[in-house]
C-alpha cells in the first residue's frame, strides 16, 4: 500500500472525492495513487492540501530509497 493511499484511507475520503477536489480526473489519481504515474509539485500540493496532509507524509514513498 503507498503512503498516500493509507493517508487517504486514513482521512476517510474516496479517490474521487481527492480527485474532485485536487481538480484532477479520478483515473489520474489512481493512477498517482497506485505509482503508475508521477505528478507535478501543484498537483502533489493540492493532493495533500485535500488530505489536510502534507507533500513529505503523501509522497514520502518516491523520496525513500528502496
Amino acid at each position: 500500500m503507498t503512503a498516500l493511499k493509507t493517508v487517504r484511507m486514513a482521512a476517510k475520503k474516496t479517490q474521487k472525492e481527492v480527485a474532485k477536489q485536487a481538480g484532477i480526473s479520478e483515473r489520474q489519481y489512481i493512477r498517482i495513487e497506485n505509482g503508475e504515474r508521477l505528478t507535478n509539485i501543484v498537483t502533489a500540493f493540492r493532493i495533500a492540501q485535500s488530505l489536510d496532509s502534507t507533500i513529505d507524509e503523501c509522497f514520502r514513498d518516491y523520496f525513500t530509497p528502496n
